[in-house]
């Protein structure tokens, strides 16, 4: 999910990858993001050790 967030970004213009994102692509990664948070926040995602 973090590598989607990751690569998925294309949000610096000029860059190789740049290109214009739909609004819908914008929202799924707010969502996803905002899953990965609450996650981290109550322990379901530690770091590895």
């Amino acid at each position: 999910m973090l590598a989607l967030l990751w690569k998925g970004q294309s949000r610096h213009a000029g860059s190789p990858n740049s290109r214009r994102q739909s609004q819908a692509e914008g929202e799924a990664a707010v969502h996803l993001a905002a899953t990965l948070v609450q996650w981290l926040a109550v322990g379901v995602l530690r770091r590895k050790p």
